[in-house]
């Protein structure tokens, strides 16, 4: 691991420090299911729509459950539930400290926060993109760049990310457990 990543210091507290005011979207779940982008009538999807607020509000949201519930019983779910901060991106914003720490990454040719070992490929591939559909290629690869935020105790379900994207995850804070499962099990999940 690389002792001088930049994110090792995007802890929940710096987030709720610099970007704070900017508005996030909590879900119960995560990811969401199509219930929780009010895109679907099946019945048997019953979550929620995700609910709106801002980043200092949902951080303190997670040291009150920290105080009151840090023991994530399963029987006290329904009076401490875990919401999950997903896909928001500090990034996208302009003129925020999310933007500048982007821009800095750009500059750098996305090296300050690819892991040891990956080139990352994406600009190439946003920029292709953007010219043929003629928007702005800074913009679009801004929003790709997303921070999870959650307590401890929340689950993600078993999901595969959009259209089969590879991805990396670097965990700041906190733990969190993965299970795996190889490309032929797919039929199978």
């Amino acid at each position: 691991a690389k002792r001088s990543w930049a994110p090792r210091r995007w802890t929940m507290a710096y987030w709720s420090y610099e970007c704070g005011e900017q508005a996030c979207r909590c879900f119960p779940q995560y990811p969401p299911t199509k219930s929780c982008s009010s895109s679907s009538t099946a019945p048997h999807e019953t979550m929620a729509a995700p609910l709106q607020a801002r980043v200092d509000e949902f951080t303190k949201y997670v040291g009150v459950l920290r105080d009151l519930e840090a023991s994530c019983n399963a029987a006290t779910y329904l009076a401490y539930p875990r919401f999950f901060v997903g896909g928001w991106s500090p990034f996208a914003v302009p003129g925020s400290e999310g933007r500048t720490l982007w821009e800095e990454d750009l500059r750098a040719n996305r090296q300050l926060w690819t892991p040891n070992g990956i080139q990352d490929q994406t600009p190439r591939w946003v920029k292709l993109f953007c010219r043929s559909m003629k928007s702005d290629w800074r913009e679009a690869l801004a929003s790709m760049d997303r921070i999870q935020i959650g307590p401890a105790g929340a689950i993600s379900s078993l999901h595969v990310e959009n259209a089969r994207a590879h991805a990396w995850f670097g965990q700041i804070q906190g733990r969190r457990a993965f299970v795996l499962f190889p490309p032929g099990d797919s039929p199978n999940l």
